[in-house]
Parts: C-alpha cells; sequence; structure tokens
C-alpha cells in the first residue's frame, strides 16, 4: 500500500510585509424621463455624484498604488429609444474627475439590439 506523501513548507526567516487600504463613498441623484415618439419610445436619463476616494499603503505596495486621497465628481447622461418590440438604440456617455486635480475618467458607449 502506498504511503502518503508529506510536503513541509517553512517560512522565510525575513517575511514580506505590507498593507493596502482602499475606500470610496459616493453620493448622487439620477433621472429618468420617457417620452412617446412617432417611431416607439424614447428614455432620457443622467445623473451626478460626489466621490470620495481614499488610497494607500506600505511596502512593496505603497511603490505600485498611488496615493490618492481626495473628492470629485461624476456626471452622466444617456438614452435608450426602442423603435419596436424587436428593435432598440443605446447611448451614453460619463465624465469622472470634476474637481480632482490628476484625475480625469471619461466614456462613450452606443448600442443596437435587434432580436429575431
Amino acid at each position: 500500500m502506498p504511503q502518503p506523501t508529506k510536503l513541509r513548507a517553512t517560512a522565510p526567516a525575513n517575511p514580506v510585509r505590507f498593507n493596502i487600504e482602499l475606500g470610496q463613498i459616493e453620493v448622487g441623484t439620477d433621472f429618468s424621463r420617457m417620452f412617446d415618439v412617432r417611431s416607439g419610445t424614447l428614455e432620457l436619463w443622467g445623473g451626478a455624484s460626489a466621490i470620495w476616494s481614499h488610497t494607500s499603503g506600505s511596502g512593496f505596495v505603497s511603490t505600485v498604488t498611488p496615493d490618492y486621497e481626495g473628492g470629485r465628481a461624476r456626471v452622466e447622461l444617456g438614452l435608450d429609444h426602442a423603435f419596436s418590440t424587436n428593435r432598440r438604440f443605446s447611448a451614453s456617455t460619463f465624465y469622472d474627475g470634476i474637481g480632482a486635480d490628476g484625475f480625469e475618467s471619461y466614456g462613450l458607449s452606443l448600442g443596437y439590439e435587434m432580436s429575431f
């Protein structure tokens, strides 16, 4: 009968120590408005939010994660147009980093769906 193999691991004499802290709080408001249009329905939506972020680390982590602590604002706007039960177009955009030095993020998304 084979005997079980025993594995043994030892910790290095000088263990690597690090810590990382991440935090984010976001408070905002959103809106949505539906419109009946000749070719279906149109929804206009958007929002604005205030964000506070904190990132810090020690040890090796502090060399790869920048320390950032501060507030910023984000806005977004989009629309969804349902032409019929099987066709839909959507578009949205956002900008993040209002009021923050050294931080900026933005994007645009377009979509078209057709079921058959």
